[in-house]
């Protein structure tokens, strides 16, 4: 095996040096990273970040205790009862119409 040929350690520490200058690449990356640093609304930066897995945490966390007051949905849709309530209205409306409290525009 051949070796290399000897250098001296000032020519070593010479080619150490140059490669401690910033090449585009990675001023370009700087640049990028310092663009993307969280801030806030004013354009300062953050003192702390939070994680983006402990931020969908804490969403799923809330998410899970919350109760839905809403009231539950009809299972099944009852054509029976559908037609039963639209003949009460349309009673209620023919006679609000012959008491004179609906105009014949209001009852079409």
């Amino acid at each position: 095996p051949q070796r290399s040929p000897r250098r001296d350690w000032n020519e070593v520490k010479e080619k150490e040096e140059v490669k401690k200058t910033p090449s585009k690449l990675d001023l370009v990356r700087a640049k990028l990273a310092e663009a993307t640093k969280g801030k806030d609304r004013l354009g300062r930066p953050l003192l702390f970040s939070k994680s983006p897995s402990v931020e969908r945490e804490r969403r799923r966390t809330l998410s899970t205790e919350d109760t839905d007051l809403r009231p539950e949905p009809a299972e099944e849709f009852d054509a029976e009862d559908h037609k039963k309530t639209i003949s009460i209205i349309m009673n209620q409306a023919k006679e609000q119409f012959s008491d004179g409290q609906l105009d014949k525009s209001q009852y079409n």
